[in-house]
């Protein structure tokens, strides 16, 4: 079966009854069929909440050729894919994580989250790329390689151009170059230390922070994303990070 087989009304329609194909025959193809995540079977339990892209469809992909395929043959009608590839120490064919990123944005597709499948196989999530949201200094450099090698594709190519059009191409710049906008100088100045403190975060979590304040789509989500990082870097706290929820005090049963 080639990714052209391949039935977006099966996988994005109605729940199809077919079992969970096994390594064997995920092996069997480089690109075949489709699995869910959270279903029973040799996987079952992988992902157990319940995200919106938790009900995408898991394609195998052992080649660049093959990713390319189905991207070439999906990326109008569906709305989010996991790429599931070997892991490296299996020996096993997998395109690199370049090679993923690359073909997607071809077709104006980005990835997103990673997620371990099993012992074997990791899976990357893809979806078209969202109006509105900025572009990465790798992804941009990519893009240039693309055109330059002639791989862009009428969709990839259209989406450069929307967001050179309407901004979004360069949003980020700033925030590559670690460039703090006045209104979060201000609010970090206006609480000792927390310039200090903000300057002293590793740059990874400086962009991240930068970014998740750019990105905001209202003034009011941008000035609250501002407060609450001048106020958490003034206690050493870092913004934009993911914390467990508050648990019962202690000597406090939980709520059922």
């Amino acid at each position: 079966m080639s990714a052209h087989d391949w039935h977006p009304q099966k996988a994005f329609g109605q729940p199809s009854a077919d079992p969970v194909p096994s390594s064997s025959t995920r092996t069997a193809a480089t690109v075949r069929g489709v699995w869910h995540p959270g279903r029973s079977g040799p996987h079952h339990g992988v992902v157990a909440s319940r995200r919106p892209a938790a009900d995408d469809p898991q394609v195998p992909v052992e080649t660049r050729s093959a990713w390319r395929a189905w991207l070439d043959a999906h990326h109008r009608d569906a709305t989010g894919v996991w790429a599931v590839t070997w892991r490296r120490s299996t020996g096993r064919p997998a395109p690199s994580y370049d090679e993923l990123v690359e073909e997607a944005l071809c077709v104006g597709w980005v990835d997103s989250v990673a997620r371990k499948l099993d012992d074997e196989q990791t899976m990357l999530r893809f979806s078209p790329r969202r109006p509105g949201s900025g572009w990465a200094r790798p992804n941009k450099q990519r893009i240039e390689r693309l055109l330059v090698d002639g791989r862009m594709r009428p969709a990839g190519i259209a989406a450069v151009e929307r967001a050179k059009a309407d901004g979004t191409w360069s949003m980020l710049d700033e925030v590559e170059n670690l460039l703090v906008p006045d209104d979060l100088a201000a609010a970090l100045a206006a609480r000792p230390p927390a310039a200090a403190t903000f300057e002293g975060f590793p740059r990874s979590v400086r962009r991240g922070i930068l970014e998740w304040i750019v990105q905001a789509k209202r003034p009011q989500t941008r000035e609250r994303r501002v407060r609450e990082t001048a106020e958490l870097a003034h206690r050493g706290e870092r913004a934009n990070q993911w914390r467990p929820p508050p648990g019962p005090a202690p000597g406090q049963r939980p709520q059922r």
